[in-house]
């Protein structure tokens, strides 16, 4: 037991010998940012989907919306601070209501990191779920006060607390 618990040991000293020799070999500005980044990041991808699959609508899409999350170019205190937002909801469901046109940077109250995430997985071609589009999935991913069509009775898009909304057609 002891002899595995050394080359164990000794293979993680290594892999570490190996990484920091790695990193004294290159000038590479890109490839020591994203070494960087990889390394301040630790367990996002655990905290990501921890987070994410405590909601039904973010835990159906959960690789998507991972993907998205780690490959936004943003400072992991930014990530952090979404994440720990995301249980109580992303979006401000009153702008949804109001009657007004509001932009996603409006609706996700001034978080540009919220916006960009919420741009991106609102263009994402894999979030159609019986016949709602990616916007509207991006909505139900992002507040769970949002629910799609399809997971609740009505002929809106979206469910927004109990009113139903219907996009409109271009």
């Amino acid at each position: 037991m002891r002899n595995l618990i050394n080359i164990i040991a000794e293979a993680d000293a290594s892999i570490k010998d190996e990484i920091v020799a790695q990193v004294k070999r290159t000038d590479d500005i890109n490839i020591l940012n994203r070494v960087l980044n990889v390394l301040r990041a630790g367990n996002l991808d655990e905290k990501i989907s921890a987070v994410l699959s405590q909601d039904a609508d973010a835990a159906k899409f959960l690789e998507t919306v991972a993907d998205v999350i780690v490959k936004i170019n943003a400072p992991i205190t930014e990530k952090d601070a979404f994440l720990n937002r995301f249980p109580k909801g992303i979006i401000n469901t009153s702008l949804l209501l109001d009657g007004s046109i509001h932009s996603y940077l409006d609706i996700v109250n001034g978080d540009n990191f919220a916006r960009t995430v919420l741009a991106t997985l609102a263009a994402h071609r894999t979030l159609i779920s019986q016949g709602v589009g990616p916007g509207e999935m991006a909505l139900a991913i992002l507040s769970p006060q949002i629910k799609w069509s399809g997971r609740t009775q009505g002929g809106g898009d979206i469910i927004v607390g109990k009113q139903q909304l219907k996009s409109k057609p271009h």
